[in-house]
């Protein structure tokens, strides 16, 4: 249900463990999933921002945020970024 509403790995994690979901199945979850995380992280910037690339630095921190905020990892919000500027340039 998480997952339809846009939530990445690290908020699905922190309620989980708030629930008292144990950190293994955790671990194991979010791996199996791997894949799927860059296509939801890309959904859920495409639904908020548009197709368009952020056109300043405070644009950008402003993204970044959001999407730190619904549960990405920086890594993952790094590489959505690195991929949008290399589709454009093609």
């Amino acid at each position: 249900m998480r997952i339809r509403k846009g939530n990445g790995p690290l908020r699905i994690q922190h309620e989980l463990r708030e629930r008292g979901i144990e950190d293994a199945p955790l671990d194991d979850f979010v791996q199996d999933l791997s894949s799927d995380w860059d296509a939801l992280i890309e959904h859920v910037h495409r639904k908020r921002f548009g197709d368009a690339l952020p056109k300043s630095y405070s644009e950008r921190a402003k993204r970044s945020r959001f999407l730190q905020y619904r549960g990405f990892t920086p890594e993952q919000i790094r590489t959505l970024f690195a991929r949008m500027t290399t589709s454009r340039r093609s």
